[in-house]
């Protein structure tokens, strides 16, 4: 089953630092779902989740990896904590059909959170990165974002994708 990224690890570099043999496969549209920055991550800040919504359409990007990718995954997303793992069907994607997601626990749901700066950056260099719609990308550049007050993690999360920039 093929991994569906929508939020920070769409950006192969953040995704590779934490699963070395994820593999992109392509991107794709979700169909009746939307990006959102309203989970409440253990940082205090908010991360990504696709919830439903009639009509919508978010964008996302496809990997390949073994089972290992998959336990790392799950432990780093946490699964069945902050999130659930679910098939989607995708469009418009080199692989048709179902891919596996994260999407929000419905208790872990804060819309008054916003994402720290580097979080919503690496969201914004993914979808750049893949080319999606000008109009997706700029909705995304226009999320109120939080100042990390943890210096040193901001610095470690900016660098992974600084170095992703330097591979490409």
């Amino acid at each position: 089953m093929l991994y569906l990224a929508y939020g920070s690890n769409l950006l192969p570099a953040r995704l590779r630092a934490r699963i070395p043999e994820a593999r992109l496969v392509g991107t794709c549209r979700i169909p009746g779902r939307r990006l959102a920055f309203h989970l409440a991550g253990s940082d205090g800040s908010a991360k990504c989740d696709i919830p439903s919504e009639t009509g919508a359409c978010a964008h996302g990007a496809l990997y390949s990896m073994g089972e290992l990718g998959w336990a790392r995954l799950d432990a780093i997303e946490g699964r069945d904590v902050s999130y659930v793992r679910i098939g989607l069907q995708v469009l418009d994607s080199p692989v048709a059909g179902m891919a596996e997601a994260y999407v929000a626990v419905d208790g872990r749901i804060d819309k008054g959170l916003r994402p720290y700066g580097w979080y919503k950056r690496l969201v914004l260099e993914g979808a750049r990165y893949h080319g999606f719609p000008e109009d997706y990308v700029r909705a995304i550049g226009e999320v109120p974002e939080l100042s990390d007050p943890d210096r040193s993690r901001a610095l470690e999360n900016l660098g992974v994708m600084e170095a992703g920039h330097a591979g490409t």
